[in-house]
């Protein structure tokens, strides 16, 4: 059983990382699913389901619309108020409409493109059990803090490490800038 968690925490770590994929067209995806058995592509769909992105997305919403206020702000000193929000609404709108369709294509192809189609038909299999319903509840959660965790590595782990360097790179003569 502490295989299958471990095997499930992994997935949910792709899922998150299929950022790449994210931009297929829903033609596209199409496509690259033609490629792959239909009960692998219905296997994947299902632990994509489990993720339940929507509802990641639009829980961090109000994070990334934060985020995004901030950086317009200092990006554009003459917007007022009324226009820093409007483009804030505007991308929280976006953002909770079309591209959480992309993420779960992402996912999806993600799986597909990680695991063998033995492999997702044993997570769905595991899925079905107790044990697996219940890490299936907790999924969202932990996709949750795995989000959590990348903002982590953008906020702190990438800045520090990107000055540490700059400094190494200082010290033999060389600017390097940021």
């Amino acid at each position: 059983m502490r295989r299958s968690a471990s095997l499930l925490l992994v997935l949910a770590t792709l899922a998150l990382g299929g950022a790449a994929s994210a931009q297929d067209s829903a033609q596209s995806y199409a496509e690259k699913l033609k490629a792959y058995s239909p009960q692998a592509v219905e296997a994947a769909q299902a632990y994509a389901r489990t993720l339940d992105l929507r509802a990641l997305v639009t829980k961090s919403a109000p994070f990334a619309a934060q985020q995004v206020n901030q950086r317009v702000r200092v990006a554009n000193p003459g917007l007022n108020e009324d226009q820093a929000s409007a483009f804030v609404d505007h991308f929280v709108q976006k953002m909770l409409t079309q591209d959480v369709d992309a993420i779960e294509r992402a996912s999806v192809l993600t799986l597909l493109e990680t695991m063998d189609p033995d492999e997702l038909e044993a997570l769905r299999a595991f899925q079905q059990t107790p044990m697996g319903a219940k890490v299936v509840r907790k999924m969202p959660l932990l996709v949750a803090r795995l989000n959590e965790n990348m903002r982590l590595m953008n906020d702190y782990v990438i800045p520090r490490a990107l000055s540490a360097a700059r400094d190494e790179m200082l010290k033999s003569g060389v600017e390097v800038k940021i």
